[in-house]
């Protein structure tokens, strides 16, 4: 049905739309709230035009809510659109929270001059990375004033940069899940 990833995409697969129209419309907009990082879901007619176009399989891609809608195989690809990311912001006490993701230094990292931000694109790529190409240029990155300094989804850090980071990060995504906290006692 629908699936995410720590990175920040997801996946939808047919079937999905085997199931009650009210629940599809609910499942889209969630995933769309999620990964295009929104307070509120995109508007009904909006919404329905996507389901009606995911069932149909047509194969083209959309855009809503920050979001880009791609066929991949035999299911569809849930991306960040770039163009609507925010720009990065500095680490505070070791904290910084972007887009969708926040982040954690490890105890003694040198946070200072650090900032959270978009991959981008100029980072190679290793064969084995499971990050589709698609979803690449949005993925959350450390930088400081020499580019970027370690990409936790992918386990790469730049060399040299390890002391700096002091090991591991703690990375938390998304701010909101894709499902809701609150439940009803009858």
């Amino acid at each position: 049905m629908c699936s995410s990833d720590l990175g920040g995409w997801a996946t939808v697969t047919p079937a999905l739309f085997d199931h009650p129209s009210d629940l599809v419309r609910a499942s889209l907009a969630r995933l769309i709230v999620t990964i295009g990082n929104l307070d509120y879901p995109p508007r009904g007619e909006r919404l329905d035009r996507l389901a009606s176009h995911l069932s149909g399989g047509t194969g083209r891609a959309r855009t809503l809510g920050g979001c880009r809608i791609l066929p991949r195989r035999d299911r569809w690809l849930v991306v960040r659109e770039t163009a609507s990311l925010p720009a990065p912001t500095r680490f505070v006490d070791g904290m910084a929270a972007w887009d969708r993701f926040q982040v954690k230094l490890a105890a003694g990292a040198h946070g200072l001059g650090f900032a959270l931000g978009p991959l981008g694109t100029g980072l190679p790529w290793r064969g084995d990375a499971p990050v589709p190409p698609a979803a690449r240029a949005a993925l959350p990155a450390i930088h400081d004033l020499d580019g970027v300094v370690a990409v936790p989804h992918l386990g790469w850090a730049r060399p040299g940069s390890e002391a700096r980071l002091k090991g591991a990060t703690t990375w938390i995504f998304p701010h909101q899940g894709l499902a809701r906290a609150e439940f009803a006692v009858a």
